[in-house]
């Protein structure tokens, strides 16, 4: 009796210290959401120890902050070299220090570090240079490009010579004959060099080695030359060997002679890499316009006597016509920062061309300037609160210069966090997320059961297991239809979905699964209660003053209506302020029960200035509109001819004051064609970007396949424009691997079949391992009819189509039918 007493009081005290652990636990969470919020200062972080040695530096930072530090990075930069490395602390330190161990090629450095407290400060050091000289053993490279081994030249000729290292080249020696030693002085870690040599009649024999700064030296077998005042001496003055150039057609010219003085040129000829010898303009001094192909050529050119003895010489070039690319990563564009210094980041790539060979970045009005090639990281201090503009462009070694990238972003040092109204007020003033958001829509056309409350409730840990972060939940109030695009009674939540007790079950679900729960508003258009306008729960201050005066209805007093008419119900006039105070009134109500964003339906019928107004008024997390624009014309159209129709997207995101996105159906036009017809070029726009919204505006551009109006349903549904079913897998492959932000369809996930709920589970845990976002830099690779590739992030390759050209050494993260996922 006593053991059964004592177990019954240790487990009371156990109840109690869980109750306890539980309240510190929730006070210790909204101290440090209170502190996110209101903590502007910076990290202090520091270079506290550096030491440098063959090839590798050891450098610690030390930082502190008063809320704690989540990331330490460190930024080394040179003119050819750029890497940062990171450091995330198991928790946030208020104190500390860490050390970096890197290996670095020779060379100097510029080195700094960044700290990142949990408000999202990002303090950073002083910088400081390092040097590397590494204990290099390895000997130079030497290619003897031309002429070949045992070749008969005439007496003067070229020797075109190639030459590297992975150090830095001191000099070339050569020797003819065995002469005295000539020497051309080097520095620099790759070179080609044309040497003019005078041969003499009979065996000529030529011997070169070269040297590095690390004092390693290389030789060449004894290049033997048979040599002819007979044969021919051609050489090319231009190009250089080696050239590499962004123009594909190039003029090659030079000189051509004999040394006997019986004979002479009577015919140039010129091959393009092996292929047919085409005659020159000239003899003596010869020209030819060359149409070279992307990437390495070859050049010969052959000199043929009046005694038709011949003698060539040859060079290579590099065309490289392709643009690089340059993005930010941060700030993201239409975001928002809490500090008036800001460090920016981002990167450039050049893929398949000759490399970056610089990036620059400027802010606002001033002038670029340059800040790195493959990577930089940049501090801007001193910003005045407002909008700023950040823009990038990159220069590749061949001279092609990307197009530049701008993005905007404000400086906002009033944040607040300050539930007055009951329900959290997100700071983001462009009510986009965060940019690396995954939406479920959650219903679809068939979820009128009565009981969808609770199939939502029990899903919710399901949804957040499989990495979505929002929800879009359907109408909730009391509705003159099924599906609730027929408001009646607004705070009535009795609905097909199921009853109030049942939604804030709902909502309790998905808020314990920590999930984002955005509700569908209809607030285009209203129906009575009884009659055709005879509102309430809650009536307007004047009913008929709150229908617009063109409704169908014949009786409103209101003003024209701002948008198309809506012929089912009775047009709202959100030019009324009683109308505006009275949806704003409600939707903060649903803030208060849990909602954290809006799905606005049927935008056309309205202006969207409304829509910036309804956001600013209940500071939502999220905001999207529901704008289908009309194909006019072909529907078959691409490229350009299709802008007028994502130009209406953006118009609307426009005249909403950039507040809220908008659904990317230009996007889905495009993709379902593309795969219907196995026409993937239409996913490429003319200027190289994605065809649909999220070419233009990323990060305000909401993607999807299908949804409750054009998809299928159980049972049947509206499918107004479905996607092709067999193709699903392939479109989600695409918009859960591209930038925007990506929403999935309720029926695609959990009725469409365990194969596509493991594909599309798979995608997004791609989409969050590989950092993809709503603005990630994207180019594509390839957009031909069989075959669509596109590298994202510099980190993940996607591939559409049956065509089967593209072959990479990269990791195969996800495979289906005619797509693949690669990562790195």
């Amino acid at each position: 009796m006593f053991l059964k007493t004592l177990q019954k009081f240790f487990l009371v005290l156990t109840f109690i210290g869980i109750l306890i652990i539980g309240w510190l636990s929730s006070c210790t969470t909204e101290a440090i959401n209170t502190l996110q919020n209101s903590d502007t200062t910076p990290p202090v972080v520091f270079l506290s120890a550096l030491n440098t040695g063959a090839s590798s530096c050891n450098v610690t930072v030390s930082y502190s902050d008063d809320t704690g530090v989540i990331k330490v990075e460190l930024l080394i930069l040179s003119a050819s070299f750029t890497t940062n490395v990171s450091y995330v602390p198991s928790s946030p330190q208020k104190e500390g220090s860490h050390t970096f161990s890197v290996t670095l090629p020779t060379g100097t450095y510029n080195v700094a570090a960044t700290a990142q407290d949990a408000a999202a400060n990002i303090g950073t050091s002083v910088t400081t240079n390092i040097t590397i000289s590494a204990n290099d053993t390895t000997p130079p490279t030497i290619t003897i490009f031309s002429p070949s081994n045992e070749q008969t030249v005439g007496v003067s000729l070229d020797l075109v010579v190639s030459l590297s290292d992975n150090g830095i080249l001191s000099q070339l020696w050569y020797q003819l004959n065995s002469t005295n030693w000539s020497s051309i002085p080097l520095h620099t870690p790759s070179t080609n060099l044309t040497i003019p040599l005078s041969l003499q009649n009979g065996t000529n024999s030529i011997f070169l080695y070269a040297t590095d700064e690390a004092g390693n030296t290389s030789t060449t077998n004894t290049l033997t030359l048979y040599a002819s005042d007979e044969i021919p001496s051609v050489e090319i003055t231009y190009p250089a060997n080696g050239l590499i150039t962004n123009s594909s057609s190039i003029s090659v010219w030079g000189t051509a002679s004999v040394a006997s003085g019986s004979l002479s040129i009577t015919t140039v000829q010129i091959s393009l890499d092996g292929n047919t010898w085409l005659t020159a303009t000239g003899t003596t001094m010869w020209s030819n316009l060359v149409g070279c192909n992307e990437g390495t050529n070859t050049i010969r050119v052959r000199a043929i006597s009046s005694t038709s003895k011949t003698n060539q010489t040859q060079i290579f070039i590099i065309v490289d016509t392709q643009r690089p690319l340059a993005w930010f990563s941060f700030p993201t564009n239409s975001g928002t920062v809490s500090n008036t210094t800001v460090v920016a980041t981002g990167g450039a790539s050049d893929n398949g061309g000759t490399g970056v060979a610089g990036t620059y970045v400027k802010i606002d009005s001033e002038n670029f300037f340059l800040v790195g090639t493959s990577s930089f990281s940049h501090t801007f201090s001193n910003l005045n609160e407002g909008n700023h503009s950040l823009s990038v462009y990159s220069k590749d070694i061949a001279g092609n210069i990307s197009l530049t990238n701008s993005i905007a972003f404000s400086v906002a040092l009033s944040q607040t966090d300050t539930n007055t109204n009951g329900y959290r007020e997100y700071t983001n003033i462009h009510y986009n997320g965060d940019g690396y958001d995954i939406l479920l829509q959650g219903f679809h056309w068939a979820s009128t059961n009565g009981n969808w409350w609770n199939e939502i409730a029990n899903k919710a840990e399901e949804i957040r297991t499989a990495g979505f972060t929002m929800v879009w939940l359907p109408p909730l109030s009391d509705c003159g239809d099924n599906n609730g695009y027929l408001p009646r009674e607004w705070y009535n939540l009795s609905s097909k979905y199921g009853n109030g007790t049942q939604l804030s079950n709902a909502i309790t679900s998905l808020k314990n699964a920590e999930l984002k729960i955005i509700a569908d508003i209809v607030i285009n258009h209203r129906v009575g209660t009884y009659n055709w306008a005879d509102f309430s729960n809650p009536a307007f201050p004047d009913n008929k003053a709150a229908v617009c005066s063109d409704d169908e209805w014949g009786q409103g007093t209101g003003a024209s209506d701002t948008g198309e008419g809506y012929n089912a119900g009775r047009d709202l006039d959100h030019s009324n302020p009683n109308v505006r105070a009275t949806i704003i009134t409600w939707m903060k109500w649903l803030r208060q029960i849990g909602f954290d964003g809006w799905r606005y339906d049927y935008v056309k019928g309205y202006n969207p200035y409304y829509n910036s107004n309804y956001n600013e008024a209940t500071k939502a997390y999220f905001s999207v509109g529901e704008l289908w624009p009309d194909i006019t014309g072909d529907y078959y159209a691409s490229g350009a001819n299709i802008n007028y129709h994502r130009q209406a997207l953006m118009n609307w995101i426009d005249a909403s004051g950039g507040r809220s996105t908008v659904f990317d159906f230009t996007t889905k036009w495009q993709l379902m064609l593309a795969v219907e017809r196995t026409e993937y070029w239409r996913l490429k726009d003319p200027d190289g970007k994605p065809i649909g919204a999220i070419g233009w505006w990323p990060a305000m551009s909401v993607t999807f396949i299908d949804n409750h109006d054009t998809g299928y349903s159980p049972g049947g549904g509206q499918h107004h424009w479905p996607f092709p079913q067999d193709k699903r897998e392939i479109g989600y492959a695409y918009i859960l691997t591209h930038p925007g932000i990506p929403s999935v369809y309720w029926y695609d996930f959990f009725d469409g079949g365990s194969y596509l709920k493991t594909v599309i589970t798979n995608l997004i845990a791609i989409r969050k391992n590989q950092g993809i976002h709503a603005t990630s830099p994207i180019t594509i690779l390839k957009a031909e009819a069989t075959e669509y590739v596109a590298l994202i992030n510099s980190n993940t390759i996607v591939k559409l189509g049956p065509g089967m050209s593209f072959n990479t050494n990269w990791t195969l993260a996800a495979s289906g039918t005619d797509w693949a996922v690669w990562t790195q």
